[in-house]
């Protein structure tokens, strides 16, 4: 058989060579994620430090972090300072420093989540406390 340009057979061929071309590479994906990795969540809170009663100090932080999240996920954590601005309820710009928190955990700890959230929005008397959550592939 002879494959001629512009011929479906030609065409047919083609498309078998390029399907074929990566099979040699081709990574078994499984939930999403590539071998040797899981799915999980992770959850990155952004707590401001201005408090009506003035800045939370970074002791008023570590007493945070101590009693409130650890306890929930103690095997691990990362934080760190920023500083960033946002619109208040009454439509007012604000500047202030924060702390953000990034949890990696498995599914299930919403429940765990909001206890932090809201822990320190009671504690520290905040508008609000903005939460970002995102599905990632992580290994070990």
């Amino acid at each position: 058989m002879t494959l001629r340009p512009g011929t479906p057979a030609l065409a047919g061929a083609l498309l078998t060579a390029t399907l074929l071309s990566g099979c040699g590479s081709m990574e078994v994906m499984v939930n999403g994620c590539p071998p040797h990795s899981q799915q999980v969540v992770a959850d990155t809170f952004f707590f401001g430090t201005r408090a009506p009663n003035g800045i939370v100090s970074e002791d008023e932080w570590q007493n945070f972090l101590t009693t409130i999240v650890t306890p929930r996920f103690p095997r691990g954590l990362t934080w760190w300072r920023t500083h960033g601005q946002w619109l208040d309820k009454s439509g007012k710009l604000t500047e202030e420093d924060c702390f953000v928190l990034h949890i990696i955990h498995d599914r299930g700890q919403e429940k765990r989540m909001r206890e932090i959230r809201d822990a320190y929005a009671q504690r520290f008397r905040q508008e609000a406390v903005l939460r970002e959550r995102s599905t990632q592939c992580v290994s070990w």
